[in-house]
């Protein structure tokens, strides 16, 4: 886990690029530049990065943008349940989990997360199938 300085720093590295202003767009004619697309894998680290940085409604966003490039990611459902777990949004991550596991059924860290949120929801004895799951994968976190 990256520290909240070193989130910061990989955050401002993906600067906007520069576009010309309406003002300029009325005077020269031009149009502005187009905004660089995103791949997925460049969402997914930044909603890791913003999940750092305490920023759970922006990783929300940055995961959904994942999946609206690649609706069978595994790796993006799992991210995007993990920050509605940190907007305490619990039914909502548990659903997103289980569409991780639907994609892939051995995801460790899926099952884990699925455990961590069972157990908010004080759903004990699912939680620990959830873990010992995850544990049966591979899973050491």
């Amino acid at each position: 886990m990256a520290t909240q300085q070193q989130a910061q720093n990989e955050l401002s590295k993906q600067a906007p690029v520069p576009s010309l202003s309406h003002e300029q767009t009325l005077t020269t004619g031009q149009k502005p530049a187009p905004t660089p697309q995103k791949t997925k894998e460049q969402w997914l680290e930044e909603g890791n990065t913003l999940r750092t940085l305490k920023r759970p409604e922006e990783a929300l966003a940055a995961f959904e943008q994942a999946l609206r490039l690649d609706p069978n990611s595994a790796v993006a459902y799992n991210g995007k349940g993990a920050a509605l777990y940190d907007l305490k949004r619990y039914e909502e991550a548990l659903a997103a989990y289980e569409q991780a596991l639907r994609l892939d059924p051995n995801f460790a860290m899926a099952y884990n997360n699925k455990g961590n949120t069972l157990e908010r929801l004080g759903r004990n004895r699912e939680a620990q199938q959830a873990h010992e799951r995850a544990r049966q994968l591979g899973y050491k976190g």
